[in-house]
């Protein structure tokens, strides 16, 4: 995939991504409004949000450091993390709280790291294919 369109493809999942949370922080029960009949752990449901918001927003900031970028997605996954508990604090029988930006920085963390791991993985088998080819 060209970079162009990676980062066509990554910045209109990480749009969807962005408008997704907002509109479930809309809620006043997100679980509920998911159609879930269970109850996620708070921490666990903004961990594994907030990695599919990482994982997206390193493919679109991804320009060759990975720590550079890497930190950028963090970062815009946080900013994101802080705006939505402060949205909250209007929607009612919703409440913004600290533990919950903490939750989505981890999970955002995370969702980096995947995929700069299989970004890696994929320069990885990449390189090994070529140098196989160049032996044939």
């Amino acid at each position: 995939m060209t970079p162009s369109r990676r980062r066509a493809v990554f910045g209109t999942l990480l749009a969807l991504w962005a408008a997704t949370v907002w509109w479930l922080s809309s809620r006043a029960n997100p679980g509920a409004t998911l159609g879930l009949s269970f109850e996620l752990a708070d921490w666990l449901a903004h961990g594994i949000e907030f990695a599919a918001g990482g994982f997206c927003a390193y493919g679109l900031f991804l320009r060759g450091s990975r720590l550079r970028d890497g930190m950028l997605a963090v970062a815009l996954c946080v900013v994101w993390g802080v705006v939505d508990e402060v949205h909250q604090s209007f929607v009612p029988g919703r409440f913004p709280d600290v533990f919950d930006v903490l939750a989505d920085s981890v999970g955002a963390v995370l969702g980096t790291l995947l995929h700069v791991v299989l970004v890696s993985r994929r320069a990885t088998v990449a390189g090994s294919a070529e140098s196989v080819a160049s032996v044939d």
